[in-house]
């Protein structure tokens, strides 16, 4: 089964105001899934929603939009909190980046190619 668009979802943490208010939180993340409790239906199975990032390495192109209302996460989403050494609180670009030149660093039987745009110059 092909796929056309593939979606990664990222999730900052509760906020100060949410903490103070003692508000639940009810998603879930690790590397590669996010999982999510309806709170309405303790005893339901939670969703699971899984995302990758190998399909940019084997040349296709990728897009990373953020959209939601203000203080929704957008900038934590895309940049991280930038105070966490191991990475844990990182965002979509550092992590892309992080994964991108890792595989090109494990890489035996392909060759990566940078090309020089005149806007870096």
């Amino acid at each position: 089964m092909s796929e056309n668009v593939k979606v990664v979802v990222r999730c900052r943490p509760l906020n100060r105001k949410e903490n103070e208010s003692k508000c639940e939180n009810i998603v879930e993340i690790n590397e590669y899934a996010i999982s999510v409790l309806n709170p309405s239906a303790r005893n339901s199975q939670k969703k699971m929603f899984t995302f990758d990032m190998e399909s940019t390495l084997d040349g296709y192109n990728g897009t990373i939009f953020a959209y939601g209302q203000t203080g929704c996460g957008k900038t934590h989403t895309m940049q991280g909190d930038g105070s966490a050494k191991d990475g844990y609180n990182c965002g979509i670009i550092p992590r892309c980046f992080e994964h991108i030149f890792e595989t090109i660093s494990m890489a035996t039987n392909i060759r990566y190619l940078a090309l020089k745009c005149q806007a870096w110059e």
